[in-house]
């Protein structure tokens, strides 16, 4: 019982390093956080410590916009497309 319950451990201890990465800011300023949430245009990170911080989007690089699109499920083209005007009727 005791071996499996440090297995467990171990997988639970991989897992929440492994969702960590390296981040970079347009200035190339870098960062190791995990990703939390995107809410409009800030990305909520948590660094080792366990501070969380707010950083808007347009701040981080292309690679890591990507992977924001990517963790949050949304499409950019969905976005974008909802924040176009309605089409017009004739």
């Amino acid at each position: 019982m005791k071996a499996w319950l440090r297995w467990v451990a171990m997988g639970l201890a991989c897992c929440s390093v492994a969702s960590a990465r390296e981040w970079t800011s347009v200035s190339g300023t870098k960062l190791d956080a995990e990703f939390v949430r995107i809410t409009g245009d800030t990305v909520t990170l948590k660094k080792p410590d366990g501070q969380t911080l707010g950083i808007r989007r347009q701040l981080l690089s292309a690679e890591d916009q990507a992977f924001i699109q990517e963790q949050s499920g949304a499409p950019a083209a969905s976005r974008s497309r909802s924040r176009a005007s309605p089409p017009v009727r004739r």
